[in-house]
């Protein structure tokens, strides 16, 4: 028997089935991944892209970065895998989607977005970035197309809502002037250092999910990131629950009892886990 097939088994013997979703899955479909197999950063940019720091220092920088992020992205569909995994949604083999990735494949494959729970949230929408300090904006949301589609040449996106307001720069020489800002719109996708308005929300519907099911699939993801990494050892081996890794590289979950090893691509796992589900 082999390693996908056992683990069809061991799935179709569990009542509550969760995927959680890494970059993995979304590689086949043209899209690169920031960090190498041992969770480092592939270049400087790829760490500075992730920071909210660095959006806020560099704001010009950040977004030309990320409107070739949004072309590449518009311009490729979802993977087999992603269509695989909608199969296997629909045939209720598969309960809830947790995916780490922004770029919204799976609600594109199909999947309905009551099912999906995009934990670092998503390209597809921007909220203004002004704030009470609690992380709540002044409420002005929009299409990420639509916003595009009527400021084609504009890289910095900034809020029609918010009043415009004056900071003092200084320059050299002891210089200063008074220059007058808008506040910018940020993609609703959360960087290191902060928080979205819809980070507790979320929290909870991952919980929820997690806390309901007896198996986890985790497709295309290393776990380096600690938070990740300690959920899924929990899931194993404190409340001693199916896991499922498929990946072709090396993860932190290889050295965690009882969890079942695929190490092969999503691409491949995953259609085939389809097929045995719900044939």
């Amino acid at each position: 028997m082999s390693s996908i097939e056992q683990a069809a088994d061991m799935l179709q013997e569990s009542e509550t089935v969760v995927a959680l979703i890494g970059a993995g899955l979304s590689t086949p479909s043209g899209m690169p991944t920031y960090a190498n197999s041992s969770g480092q950063w592939r270049n400087t940019e790829s760490r500075n892209w992730t920071e909210r720091d660095y959006f806020n220092e560099h704001p010009r920088w950040w977004f030309n970065r990320f409107w070739k992020f949004y072309n590449q992205r518009n311009a490729s569909t979802p993977s087999v895998g992603h269509y695989a995994l909608k199969d296997m949604v629909d045939a209720s083999a598969i309960d809830a989607v947790i995916t780490q990735n922004i770029d919204g494949y799976e609600i594109e494959s199909g999947i309905s977005e009551e099912t999906v729970i995009e934990a670092h949230g998503s390209y597809r929408t921007m909220r203004c970035t002004e704030t009470d300090g609690f992380g709540d904006s002044c409420g002005f949301r929009i299409s990420t197309d639509e916003w595009r589609q009527g400021n084609p040449a504009r890289s910095v996106p900034l809020c029609p809502d918010c009043k415009p307001y004056s900071v003092h720069v200084f320059g050299d020489k002891n210089t200063e002037r008074v220059e007058t800002r808008r506040r910018i719109l940020k993609p609703e996708i959360m960087l290191y250092g902060e928080l979205l308005e819809s980070s507790w929300e979320t929290k909870d519907r991952i919980d929820s999910s997690l806390d309901s099911a007896d198996a986890l699939i985790v497709i295309g993801t290393s776990l380096h990131v600690m938070g990740w990494r300690a959920t899924v050892r929990r899931f194993a081996e404190d409340d001693k629950k199916t896991v499922v890794v498929i990946n072709p590289n090396k993860t932190s979950a290889d050295d965690m009892d009882g969890v079942t090893i695929i190490q092969q691509p999503a691409e491949v796992v995953v259609p085939g886990l389809r097929d045995l589900l719900i044939a």
